[in-house]
């Protein structure tokens, strides 16, 4: 089967979201409306009438084009009916020359071998969501169920809403300030997911007020075919100190208990943060990124992989 590479505008969004959906491992990562808000100008390799796809998320800098991993996309790589015959490396063989450096992460259902890229994997964390709320509460941590239950002594209000605007400025305004390579146009796109995958029914807002109604930790999820991911978070000092966070999460395991689903923390591979996923009784997951680095010698060694 004869692969095709496609440029933006000669994609059937229609098709390529029916490929995704009937994946053996869809994520709304790849889904079109997605892609277009994370890379707009995403380009694709799609096996004959879409039974594969694997979308492109591209750029140019200084005359070189290159691959990225967009943010707020975990994973990406390939998609496959079950009808498929090809494997990973033939989507990925193909891939045009052009493309002078490579740094992407592939999917859960992705395997490769340390051939012509370089590889490493990376954690995230599950959490099945189809027993009962008290027999997931069982599974948390010793630590998980005593700051829930300090938590009850702060008179927190634990509520949904829709305020994804608070919630990224108060991002903005707290641990945003350290990083520096989230600039103001990631925010951009991220506000514009959250408000379409609302408008879909897919997203949902979770937000903490003190006792005085003060707004201090929220987090934004959204329903990806059979899984829920943890896609954003905000805290400030105060919910740091009154655990906000651990009741956020508990609510929603609360709520979205006894589905056929699964709660994605998209992470992580920091221990602190692997260390809190796990008390809720979350399971590590690993998928695969990928680099290939063939920029001119001169500013290779300036990347990973050179």
């Amino acid at each position: 089967m004869v692969i095709k590479y496609l440029a933006n505008n000669e994609i059937n969004r229609e098709k390529w979201d029916e490929c995704i959906k009937t994946s053996s491992n869809p994520l709304v990562y790849a889904s079109s409306w997605y892609l277009d808000k994370v890379c707009p100008k995403w380009q694709a390799l799609v096996e004959g009438d879409y039974r594969s796809v694997f979308p492109i998320t591209w750029n140019k800098k200084f005359g070189l084009h290159y691959l990225f991993q967009p943010f707020f996309t975990q994973q990406l790589g390939l998609f496959s009916s079950t009808e498929s015959k090809l494997v990973l490396i033939d989507f990925l063989e193909y891939l045009p020359k052009r493309f002078r450096y490579i740094e992407i992460s592939l999917n859960e259902q992705n395997d490769i071998q340390p051939d012509k890229f370089l590889v490493s994997w990376k954690t995230t964390h599950h959490l099945n969501l189809v027993p009962a709320y008290d027999q997931l509460r069982e599974q948390y941590s010793e630590n998980t169920r005593n700051s829930l239950a300090g938590v009850e002594s702060e008179k927190l209000s634990i509520l949904h809403d829709d305020r994804y605007s608070e919630l990224i400025q108060l991002f903005r305004e707290n641990i945003g300030k350290q990083i520096k390579k989230v600039q103001a146009r990631h925010f951009l796109q991220l506000q514009s997911i959250m408000e379409e995958s609302i408008q879909k029914g897919l997203g949902e807002v979770i937000s903490a007020y003190t006792e005085e109604g003060d707004y201090c930790a929220g987090a934004f999820f959204i329903k990806s075919f059979n899984r829920y991911i943890y896609l954003f978070s905000a805290t400030n000092a105060v919910s740091r100190k009154n655990g906000a966070m651990f009741a956020i999460l508990d609510k929603f395991i609360h709520d979205h208990s006894g589905r056929d689903a699964f709660l994605d923390f998209e992470g992580s591979d920091l221990k602190g943060l692997a260390h809190f996923f796990r008390g809720f009784g979350a399971q590590a997951i690993k998928y695969p990124a990928i680099i290939k680095n063939n920029l001119p010698p001169i500013i290779r060694k300036m990347k990973p992989g050179g």
